[in-house]
Parts: C-alpha cells; sequence; structure tokens
C-alpha cells in the first residue's frame, strides 16, 4: 500500500496546475491576531488580581497561565510551517518530511492547550459558586476533559504504523487510519464538552439574590463565553477536510481555527476575573491600600475553613481579626461544621444561610465579640476600629 502522503497522478497534477496558490497569508493573520489578543487578556487578568489585592494566584490563575504558554508553542510551530512551505500544495515542498513532523506538533500542542484553559474555567467555577453538588459535575466535566483530550494525543501520535509514516512518504507499507472521521469525533467531543462548561454557571446565575440588571449583566458576562463554542462547532467541519496527500493546503483552515479556538477559549477563560478593574469600588479601595478581593459576583460565599473563603469578601482594613472571629464561632456549631451545602446568604455573607439560625448565630456572636475587644482596646488607651467601618457588619445591620 503506498503511504497516504503520496499525491495520486491526479492529485499531483491538480497541484502542479495550481502552483501559484498560497494561503501563508491567512495563517499569519489568525496567529499574529490571536495571541496577542489572548496574552493581553491574560496580563489583564493578573492586573485585575493586583487591583483587588488578592494575596497570591489561585489554581485557575497557574492553569491559563500554562494554557497561554502552550498556545504560544502552537503560535511558533504555525508560523514555522509558513517558513517551510505551509498555505501552499504539498509537491512543492523541499522538506516534506520536516513539514510533516511541524504539522503534528501542532495538532499535539492543540489538546493540552485546550484543556488547561477548559479546567481553568472549571476551577474558577468552583471558587465562584460553593455547593457538593457542583463539585461533583465539576469534576465529572474535567475528568471527562482529562480523558479525552488524552486519547486525542495518543492517537494523533499514532495515526501510522509504523509512527514514522505520519511524516515520512518513503515508508514502504504503512498503516494509517481515517485521519478526517478521527478529527471530526475529536471535534464533535470538544465542541459538546464546550457547550457543557457554558450552561454549568447558568442556574448559580439566575438564582442569585441581587437585582435583575446586576444578573443580567453577569450572565451576559459568562455567556460571552459562547464565542469560543462558535468557534469550536466552525472547526469540526474544517478538520474533515484535511487531506494527507496534500496536508500543507489542505491543513491551513483546521491550523488557523485551531489557534483560534485555543486563543479564545483563554479570553473567555479571563472575563469572568476582570470585573475589578471596571469597579470604582475596588480601585477606591485598593488605592487606599485596602486588601479588596472580589470574584465575579459580590453574592459567592465559601465557608471559612477553605482557604479561598477569605477572598470572597469585600473587606477594610481591621478585617482580619473579625474574619478570625467568624471561623471560630463557626467550628463552635457542629450543624455548619459539617455543613457543605451552602447556598446565596441573605445579609452579610458570613455564615448566613438563607433560612438557618445558627448561620446568623455565628454571624452575631462575632460582632459581639468583635466590639467587645474594641471596648477593650478602647479602655486601656488604644484606638479601636468602629464597628461601622467594617462593611459585612454594616450590612448585617441595615438588612
Amino acid at each position: 500500500m503506498p503511504s497516504p502522503l503520496i499525491p495520486s497522478p491526479s492529485e499531483a497534477q491538480y497541484q502542479l496546475a495550481h502552483t501559484s496558490d498560497n494561503l501563508s497569508s491567512q495563517i499569519l493573520i489568525s496567529h499574529y491576531i490571536c495571541l496577542p489578543l489572548a496574552t493581553i487578556a491574560v496580563i489583564l487578568r493578573l492586573l485585575s488580581r493586583h487591583l483587588s489585592k488578592a494575596a497570591r494566584l489561585q489554581a485557575d490563575d497557574y492553569l491559563i497561565i500554562a494554557a497561554w504558554v502552550l498556545a504560544s508553542a502552537q503560535v511558533a510551530v504555525g508560523l514555522l510551517c509558513v517558513h517551510y512551505g505551509g498555505g501552499k500544495h504539498a509537491i512543492l515542498l523541499n522538506y516534506p518530511e520536516t513539514f510533516g513532523k511541524i504539522v503534528l506538533a501542532h495538532l499535539i500542542l492543540y489538546n493540552p492547550a485546550i484543556a488547561l484553559a477548559k479546567i481553568s474555567i472549571l476551577v474558577l467555577y468552583r471558587r465562584i459558586f460553593p455547593g457538593h453538588r457542583l463539585l461533583i459535575v465539576l469534576w465529572t466535566v474535567g475528568v471527562f476533559v482529562v480523558c479525552y483530550c488524552t486519547a486525542q494525543f495518543f492517537v494523533l501520535l499514532v495515526q501510522c504504523r509504523p509512527i514514522q509514516a505520519a511524516w515520512d512518504p518513503s515508508v514502504p507499507n504503512p498503516t494509517c487510519i481515517r485521519v478526517n472521521t478521527t478529527y471530526l469525533v475529536i471535534g464533535s467531543f470538544n465542541a459538546f464538552t464546550d457547550i457543557v462548561t457554558l450552561c454549568i454557571p447558568m442556574p448559580m446565575l439566575w438564582r442569585l439574590q441581587i437585582s435583575r440588571e446586576r444578573k443580567t449583566q453577569l450572565i451576559g458576562m459568562f455567556l460571552l463565553g459562547g464565542f469560543v463554542c462558535v468557534v469550536s462547532i466552525y472547526r469540526v467541519p474544517k478538520m474533515y477536510s484535511i487531506s494527507l496527500s496534500d496536508v500543507s493546503w489542505s491543513d491551513v483552515e483546521p491550523c488557523v481555527w485551531s489557534v483560534v479556538e485555543v486563543d479564545v477559549a483563554i479570553l473567555c477563560a479571563c472575563l469572568p476575573t476582570f470585573r475589578p478593574l471596571f469597579d470604582p469600588k475596588v480601585r477606591r479601595s485598593s488605592k487606599r491600600g485596602v486588601q479588596s478581593v472580589e470574584l465575579a459576583t459580590d453574592d459567592s460565599f465559601t465557608p471559612p475553613n477553605r482557604r479561598s473563603g477569605y477572598e470572597n469578601v469585600e473587606a477594610g482594613a481591621n478585617n482580619n481579626r473579625f474574619l478570625d472571629l467568624v471561623r471560630r464561632n463557626w467550628a463552635a456549631v457542629p450543624s455548619l461544621r459539617s455543613s457543605r451545602e451552602w447556598r446565596t446568604p441573605s445579609r452579610a455573607g458570613y455564615g448566613v444561610q438563607r433560612g438557618s439560625a445558627d448561620g446568623a448565630k455565628v454571624f452575631n456572636s462575632a460582632v459581639a465579640e468583635w466590639r467587645h475587644e474594641g471596648d477593650e482596646r478602647k479602655a486601656g488607651g488604644d484606638a479601636a476600629p468602629k464597628a461601622r467601618n467594617i462593611p459585612e457588619v454594616a450590612a448585617f445591620e441595615k438588612g
């Protein structure tokens, strides 16, 4: 059986008749536009962290940075494809074996890059939206993404036997899978996980006890992530059009849309973290040197015994001791200490589960102890902060 990389006589005749065809500009334009956009998104995400005075980067930040590194490598490989003849017909390639290796590297880099971007979004959801049921959903989707991306990696790596037959047309009697069908299945799974990832936060956002205007803004911001679903779906038929006998020409559009999808996924994963950039309240707090950390929603709440619990709060400079008091009172209530299913808080956001007397008791006890300590400091001559300086206390009393 001849190598699938060798064109048939009719294909060779067609390629010779179209030697002036060149699609390299599509590769260059898409790569030069998409990667800078993804880079700006990551920079804005880190700047948002800085403005909100976050103590450190979170797991989802590291994941998106890793995805950006792989996306940059993918773009570099794509530009290398152009250098070795990408965009022209295969019959014009001077180094077909080298070009075949570069194309394979480009396809392989796509898998971990898109997987890291999706997992970053799932981890971000976990920080914003508490709940044991959601945790199960996120783990299920995350494991599925990792498994199918790992399977894609090995399928691409061993698509031909021997392996070098995927880039070397001189290998005799190779056995290769039907790459068109394989790419169609891979692309379909990828689009499916994009849609599922987009839909996960919608029920929680809809149930938030906030104004309709604010709720619409939040849902709209998350729905912007639907653009990556559009790109992913559009990419599927493009992958089916790849021809191994003219891969330098037929792989141009799949190459372009693979880069677009990864970079758009990075951009969409960063969008929910941009709020501190546009919230004057957060900017004013950062200028005063006050600790102020906000996620995508004000109404998210994570139990204080979790490390991320302190980051769902917009707090004043004197809040650290108050947080310690809340945590201590929380641990003293068995029903709260063992609880993992939390809803949107009704008032201040500290242990006040809707309809929970124990939750309200935790907050009231913490406020009482905080004021008592303040009175003792004032009696001893030390300046004591006023309770009204704590936004959570003021919000609770107004509620």
